[in-house]
C-alpha cells in the first residue's frame, strides 16, 4: 500500500511540475495550447528521470537522463 502512495505521489509531482512551467509560459504571454505543449516537451525529460524503472538500475537510469540532456555524451 505504501508503494501505491509513493507511486501516486510521483505521478502527481511530476503533473505539479508541467503545470507550474505552463503558468509560467502563460504569465509570459503564450497562449494556453502552445504553453502546455511547450511545457510537456521541455519537462518531459527531467519528470521521465524522477520516475524509478523497476527493470533498470539507478545507475542505468542516471547515464541515460545525463545521456539525453546532453551533459555526458
Amino acid at each position: 500500500m505504501v508503494a501505491l502512495f509513493i507511486s501516486v505521489g510521483i505521478v502527481v509531482d511530476g503533473v505539479i511540475i508541467v503545470v507550474e512551467f505552463a503558468d509560467r509560459k502563460m504569465a509570459e504571454g503564450v497562449a494556453l495550447r502552445e504553453a502546455y505543449a511547450s511545457a510537456a516537451r521541455r519537462m518531459f525529460w527531467p519528470v521521465a528521470c524522477s520516475i524509478p524503472f523497476p527493470a533498470s538500475s539507478t545507475h542505468a537510469t542516471i547515464a541515460r537522463c545525463l545521456e539525453s540532456s546532453g551533459i555526458w555524451v
